[in-house]
C-alpha cells in the first residue's frame, strides 16, 4: 500500500480499499488474541493451548486443566485458553498438559496437551514406560506403569522426552457399573473397579469399589461357596484377575499386559450374576 505525507491529496483505489478491509477483518477475527498481554507475539502449534496458571511454575512443568477460561464466539480463529493449576496425581482422570515456558498468574502461558515435549520425570522403576503427575508433590512428575504420557526416551537421570496423549488406558468413556480404569502404582499398575450390584443366587448386594494388580486375564467379581460343613457360607465379594472363568466368578473386563503396558477391554455390565447349584443331600432316614 502506498504511503502519503501529511496534507498530500490522495485517491483511494479499489485495491487500496480491499487492503484496508482485509486488515480490519484480520483484527476483528483476532481481537481477543491481540487484547491479551503479549499473546499476539506468540505462535501456537497444533497440540498447544494457552493457560492461565494459578501459580508460578518453571518451563516443562505439568499442569492440570481445570476449565475453559474464555468462551469466544469466534473460537475457530483462536487458540483455546484454559485455567490451570500445578498438576497432582490425586485425580488420575484429570487432563494434564506440560508448560513450554515459565508460567505465572499474570501472563498467558503456552502448554502442550497433545504432542512431544521434554519434562523432568523422577524414575521410580527402570521398567516404567509412562509418566504421570506426582501425587505427593504437585507440579512434578514420576514414572509409572500406565498413564496418558509415554516416555519416548530418557535423556539423563531426570529429563525425558514425553509423548502426551499416547498412553495406555481404557479408550472408552464408560462410567457404568464395574467400570475399570488403570491406576499408576509403585511397581505394577493397578486396576480399579468402580463397583456395582451382584445377584448371588437371588440375593442382591452392593459390591464396593476395589483394586487388583494388573495382569493378563479376565477381571472378575468373585464370591464362592464354602462347601464344608452343614451350612455353606459365601465368601465376601472380591476382585481378581483369572486366566479362565470358574464358578463363583463373573467377568467384568479383560486385561492384556503388553510390552508397552497394560490395556483393558471393558465388558458393559448392568449387574453381575453368580449362581452356584449342587445336589441336595439325601437323608437316608426320610
Amino acid at each position: 500500500m502506498q504511503h502519503y505525507t501529511n496534507g498530500q491529496p490522495y485517491l483511494i483505489s479499489g485495491e487500496t480499499f480491499n487492503e484496508i478491509a482485509d486488515a480490519i477483518r484480520w483484527i476483528k477475527e483476532n481481537r481477543f488474541r491481540l487484547s491479551e498481554k503479549n499473546s499476539g507475539k506468540k505462535k501456537y502449534c497444533n497440540g498447544e493451548v494457552r493457560i492461565k496458571c494459578s501459580a508460578a511454575l518453571p518451563s516443562f512443568s505439568p499442569v492440570t486443566l481445570t476449565g475453559l477460561a474464555v468462551i469466544n464466539p469466534e473460537m475457530r480463529f483462536d487458540v483455546p485458553t484454559f485455567y490451570a493449576a500445578p498438576a497432582s496425581g490425586a485425580d488420575p482422570a484429570a487432563v494434564f498438559a506440560v508448560t513450554t515456558e515459565p508460567a505465572s498468574p499474570d501472563n498467558l502461558t503456552k502448554a502442550v496437551v497433545s504432542g512431544v515435549v521434554p519434562a523432568k520425570v523422577t524414575i521410580l522403576d527402570p521398567g516404567h514406560q509412562f509418566a504421570c503427575p506426582d501425587p505427593e508433590n504437585s507440579g512434578n512428575m514420576i514414572s509409572c506403569a500406565a498413564s496418558s504420557a509415554r516416555i519416548l526416551c530418557a535423556v539423563d537421570e531426570q529429563w525425558c522426552i514425553l509423548q502426551l496423549g499416547a498412553g495406555s488406558d481404557i479408550a472408552s468413556s464408560y462410567d457404568g457399573p464395574f467400570a475399570l480404569s488403570l491406576q499408576p502404582g509403585d511397581g505394577a499398575a493397578q486396576i480399579r473397579c468402580s463397583g456395582g450390584l451382584l445377584n448371588r443366587n437371588g440375593e442382591i448386594l452392593e459390591v464396593p469399589p476395589g483394586m487388583v494388580a494388573a495382569q493378563t486375564g479376565y477381571v472378575c467379581v468373585e464370591s464362592t461357596l464354602d462347601d464344608g460343613g452343614t451350612h455353606a457360607v459365601w465368601s465376601s465379594p472380591a476382585y481378581i484377575v483369572s486366566e479362565s472363568v470358574s464358578p463363583g466368578q463373573y467377568p467384568v473386563g479383560f486385561c492384556t499386559v503388553e510390552e508397552s503396558g497394560p490395556r483393558i477391554k471393558q465388558y458393559y455390565t448392568a449387574m453381575a450374576v453368580i449362581i452356584i447349584t449342587g445336589e441336595c443331600p439325601i437323608d437316608a432316614n426320610s
